[in-house]
């Protein structure tokens, strides 16, 4: 299947929008085009001379996690190794990509195969990883292009202004956490956790977990795993004992 109006079109007014999205002007377009181009477009367009970009989103993500890295470690003088770690763990994942390429409307730019479009556009899981792979792609393609200087401002632009949030809320813990900061903080003990019931052949277990904080039960959790039924647990005490609603689910 010819797809040469999408990429003619990408070559042209759009190479021109999206550099107007995200404010930085390319020396070499084609450099910017390759961060768009889906494996799945050029296994139906074989004769296209496109590379995909799967080799400058192995270079964006290795040049974002340097530039994160030295940018905590300069904003947060005073805050240890374990809790940077965290930090940088939630603000480099692929939800917070995915969250900074949907309002830059990165997807739309997209070469994609028919199928993949279908998929991407129907908004399931796969959209996370493809949209967050292309923001890495991205930030490979600037680094290239214009060097490391103007990565810093682009991810100035963009994802560094939400560490305030992000620390605010403490975005950056799982369930488990945030519950045993805030009964540390608020009580000053640590909470603990019981399996009270184990059940299921070994294929299909089944475990209940409760949460106990002092002499109290706070919370109970279910699930497949004992990992699973702690989180679980740890959600359930966040919401009847400290009227926190704890999502998976984050945005800054």
């Amino acid at each position: 299947m010819d797809h040469s109006e999408d990429v003619d079109d990408v070559k042209s007014s759009r190479l021109k929008e999206i550099q107007n999205r995200i404010g930085i002007v390319f020396r070499d377009e084609k450099i910017l085009q390759q961060a768009f181009v889906h494996r799945s477009f050029l296994n139906e367009n074989q004769s296209l001379d496109l590379e995909h970009n799967e080799r400058l989103e192995f270079l964006g993500d290795k040049v974002f996690g340097m530039a994160l890295g030295a940018f905590l470690y300069r904003k947060l003088p005073d805050v240890p190794e374990g809790k940077m770690t965290q930090i940088f763990g939630f603000m480099s994942s692929a939800e917070m990509h995915t969250q900074i390429a949907e309002e830059l409307g990165l997807g739309e730019f997209l070469l994609l195969s028919r199928g993949e479009r279908r998929e991407f556009d129907s908004g399931n899981r796969a959209r996370i990883f493809i949209i967050a792979n292309t923001l890495e792609a991205l930030i490979g393609a600037i680094y290239l292009d214009r060097g490391p200087g103007m990565v810093e401002l682009f991810l100035q632009n963009t994802i560094f202004p939400r560490l305030e949030k992000v620390i605010a809320g403490r975005l950056y813990l799982d369930s488990k956490s945030y519950l045993q900061e805030t009964v540390q903080e608020l009580r000053g003990i640590t909470p603990t956790y019981e399996v009270v019931t184990e059940k299921g052949p070994d294929h299909n277990r089944h475990f209940k977990v409760v949460v106990v904080c002092g002499d109290r039960r706070i919370g109970e959790g279910t699930g497949p795993s004992k990992r699973l039924a702690e989180a679980e647990a740890a959600r359930d005490a966040l919401l009847k004992e400290f009227k926190i609603e704890f999502s998976n689910v984050k945005t800054c």
